[in-house]
């Protein structure tokens, strides 16, 4: 399966395995990507992994 990087502003197609593209990824800290990996197999629905992507999504915001 494929989504699309959730950086706003990214429109690349990615497998599902990967949380966003390659240059998004590592434009995130380490504490954000660490965040991320610990909730790896968590349901979306989990507090857990849903504040994980929003710290990535607002570390994003935060330097575009």
């Amino acid at each position: 399966m494929i989504h699309r990087c959730p950086h706003p502003k990214c429109e690349a197609k990615i497998p599902d395995h990967l949380f966003a593209c390659r240059p998004h990824w590592f434009k995130l800290s380490g504490l954000a990507r660490g965040a991320i990996w610990d909730t790896v197999g968590l349901p979306l629905s989990d507090s857990r992994r849903h504040a994980a992507i929003v710290r990535a999504l607002a570390e994003w915001r935060a330097t575009s």
